[in-house]
């Protein structure tokens, strides 16, 4: 019997966590888009700054990612958060080897084109969750 409240209280956890990082990644998304265009024009102190959030709000993700993935028995469309972490991880690598040579292009065009339709398309991925647990009419 406690197993099942234990896994009821990290499934409530999780998809709170969920809501919170659909809420972030709206708010984001637009942002780093900007964050993108800044490195195309020559990144200065607050985008560097800048840049700093969003590697922050990227680990977060990650560590979300990494828990649905954990307790795929909870969630129907686990495997997509699974090859999302995948694809984020190899992205933040390639983001950290354009950032370490300098490369304020490939940064630009890492974030607009590899970063910015990966988080869309977990934005999508958490909606539908979500809405699949939920009722789609709870969550926009």
């Amino acid at each position: 019997m406690q197993e099942k409240a234990d896994t009821g209280s990290a499934e409530q956890i999780i998809d709170e966590a969920l809501e919170s990082g659909r809420q972030y990644l709206d708010e984001a998304l637009p942002e780093i888009r900007v964050l993108a265009e800044d490195f195309y024009r020559g990144p200065d102190g607050p985008v560097w700054e800048k840049f700093g959030k969003m590697t922050e709000g990227l680990d977060w993700l990650m560590h979300l990612l990494y828990s649905v993935a954990a307790n795929s028995g909870l969630y129907f469309n686990a495997e997509s958060y699974r090859e999302t972490y995948i694809r984020l991880g190899d992205l933040l690598g390639e983001l950290s080897n354009a950032v370490e040579g300098k490369d304020t292009v490939l940064t630009a065009d890492l974030i607009l084109h590899e970063f910015a339709p990966a988080l869309e398309f977990l934005r999508d991925t958490i909606t539908e969750t979500l809405a699949g647990k939920y009722g789609s009419e709870n969550f926009h």
